[in-house]
């Protein structure tokens, strides 16, 4: 069975009420803030947040050839467990001077990471950062040449316009969020919060897409959307350091169907391919 959020999760952070959260958010927690926005006002309700980045990669595959995947990923997790993650993440980038935390820069060795020596073991503190969280990691990963022939085969039963690869992943994303909070009461809810990039406008045509035409999917717990600027909110460097990572760890991987992975015991990815399975299979990747 792949890892959900732990029954008692919910009891595992402090409660706090409404007064406490807008002292909190006063102070500059973009979480605090979030979370109000979301009608968070006690720790009773509508306490789920998740954090997501979109990227689209080109790279070589080994045969010379460019391709180009695409890659959502995140953190789902209670609202007073984000907090603690947002404290730690800013913590650790005024301990190594930095204005944010870029996966990609670090291992590349560029921007604020050009000439130093310890960048990968600065890495190894962010990631730790999360992993000893109470949150949980998702992402899925498309192929975007071999999933044409998903698209073609689709092409017909799909509304114009919607046959988009961007909107099959998202659905599969929400997927995965909406079956790590179906043990909870009906009134436990998922509130997104994405990137301000590129992709930022496409976020709110996902999100409504899925509201408005996937209902049995969504199961009454979407709450809201909102963009947030990832140097102000630090979950998302969070979430695209997990992006850059799934993408790096599975570049060979060549599914013919959506495959279901464990990778690094504790994160869920989807990797989508150029064929379509009722039911994902399930295996283990660390």
């Amino acid at each position: 069975m792949p890892p959900s959020l732990g029954n008692n999760i919910l009891h595992s952070v402090p409660c706090r009420d409404g007064a406490e959260w807008i002292r909190i958010a006063e102070t500059g927690s973009q979480v605090a803030w979030v979370a109000l926005l979301h009608g968070y006002v006690t720790d009773t309700n509508e306490r789920f947040l998740v954090f997501v980045t979109i990227q689209l990669t080109a790279y070589a595959d080994e045969s010379g050839t460019e391709r180009i995947d695409f890659v959502l990923a995140g953190y789902l997790g209670p609202a007073a467990e984000c907090l603690g993650v947002e404290q730690a993440w800013k913590d650790t980038l005024r301990k190594h001077h930095l204005g944010e935390f870029h996966m990609r820069d670090c291992y590349a060795g560029e921007g604020e990471f050009e000439g130093r020596a310890d960048r990968l073991e600065i890495a190894k503190e962010f990631v730790s950062i999360v992993e000893d969280a109470a949150l949980v990691g998702a992402a899925i990963r498309i192929d975007r040449g071999s999933f044409l022939d998903v698209q073609r085969q689709l092409a017909a039963s799909i509304e114009q316009g919607f046959n988009k690869d961007y909107l099959h992943g998202f659905s599969a994303f929400l997927r995965l969020m909406v079956d790590q909070v179906m043990h909870y009461p009906p009134e436990e809810r998922i509130q997104f919060i994405f990137d301000h990039g590129d992709f930022a406008g496409r976020a709110i045509e996902l999100y409504e897409f899925i509201k408005t035409h996937d209902k049995s999917l969504a199961r009454g717990r979407l709450s809201g959307i909102s963009i947030q600027d990832s140097k102000e909110t630090v979950l998302l460097q969070a979430a695209d350091s997990l992006a850059h990572r799934v993408h790096r760890h599975f570049l060979k991987a060549e599914p013919v169907e959506i495959t279901k992975v464990v990778y690094m015991g504790s994160v869920l990815v989807w990797l989508i391919g150029s064929a379509i399975a009722p039911e994902p299979k399930s295996r283990r990747s660390l």
